[in-house]
């Protein structure tokens, strides 16, 4: 078994469970937690395992002179005699007895095989994800969902001699009516009674005027039909 074959888990509950414990080089509490990358399942860019971390003190994670991100994890892991698999070992280990109550009895396995039967046991312990259900996108959809039918196409009388004929009597009337004001105004200002008169007539007038278009629409559509 390799350290390939393990995931890149995440475990938030485990990485503040393990900032409680000892630092491994001091003894006293640790301030942190370091990912050991050095021969695990980790790269440059690639953070690896949560449970592939050991506790430190910050002295010795990044600010002292010995610390491991100062003079490397091959050189920090030697100078301090430090054995990786057996740190994985024992934290795991103590995380699933304080956590879980769960104490497990090894025989003949290797170390790496041991490392994964913890894991295992504890990410079966671990809530299930929420699953996000994917939001339909317009890529997902039909390719007729964004097509808006087309609209029905309304009659157009323009060019219609009726038509025309009514537009044009609608405008001497409008004109009519508006000399009519004109000439009843006392004062360039209008008055509330002629503002009133104004509106009374000019909503006559259109309604002479759709009556006027309707009964010419009629008779069009008669000469059509013959």
């Amino acid at each position: 078994m390799n350290y390939s074959d393990f995931k890149n888990h995440r475990n938030v509950g485990y990485m503040a469970w393990l900032r409680t414990q000892n630092c491994v080089v001091t003894g006293s509490k640790a301030e942190c937690a370091h990912h050991i990358r050095l021969g695990t399942n980790g790269g440059s860019s690639l953070k690896p395992s949560d449970y592939f971390c050991i506790p430190l003190e910050n002295e010795f994670h990044t600010q002292g002179e010995l610390a491991v991100h100062m003079i490397g994890e091959e050189s920090f892991l030697n100078h301090f005699n430090l054995n990786k698999e057996d740190l994985f070992l024992k934290y795991l280990k103590g995380f699933l007895l304080e956590t879980y109550q769960i104490a497990i009895d090894f025989e003949k396995e290797s170390i790496l095989e041991k490392i994964s039967i913890l894991v295992n046991e504890i990410e079966a312990r671990r809530p299930a994800k929420k699953v996000r259900k994917k939001t339909q996108t317009k890529k997902d959809k039909g390719p007729d969902s964004t097509k808006k039918s087309p609209k029905e196409l309304k009659p157009s009388f323009k060019g219609d001699p009726y038509y025309e004929k009514a537009k044009e009597l609608k405008r001497v009337r409008d004109k009519e009516l508006r000399d009519s004001m004109k000439s009843n105004q006392t004062s360039s200002t209008q008055s509330a009674e002629s503002i009133d008169y104004y509106a009374k007539i000019k909503e006559e007038q259109k309604i002479k005027a759709r009556n006027y278009r309707k009964e010419q629409y009629r008779k069009l559509k008669e000469f059509k039909s013959k």
